[in-house]
């Protein structure tokens, strides 16, 4: 093989290495930022399920105070009607 062929040969097998390793770089980048990606869409759904959480627990807590201002309200209106008969 001539010196020119052999040259052209590790030029080309330089040059596909090269593009390979920076195929590789992007590819990390790439996955390091879908993780990154990954990690903030869990960490806003979690917080959103706290919220929701919260938020269903201040619902329960204020029917249940309505519930019992009616029931009581009803008890004092029962109450004074028994006592005009």
């Amino acid at each position: 093989m001539s010196q020119n062929k052999l040259k052209k040969r590790q030029a080309r097998l330089f040059s596909t290495l090269a593009s390979i390793e920076q195929t590789d770089k992007s590819a990390s980048k790439r996955r390091k930022l879908s993780h990154t990606q990954s990690l903030q869409q869990s960490r806003a759904a979690s917080d959103q399920t706290k919220l929701n959480g919260i938020l269903l627990e201040l619902r329960i807590l204020t029917q249940r105070c309505l519930t019992e201002e009616d029931n009581a309200a009803s008890d004092v209106n029962i109450g004074a009607g028994s006592g005009d008969s």
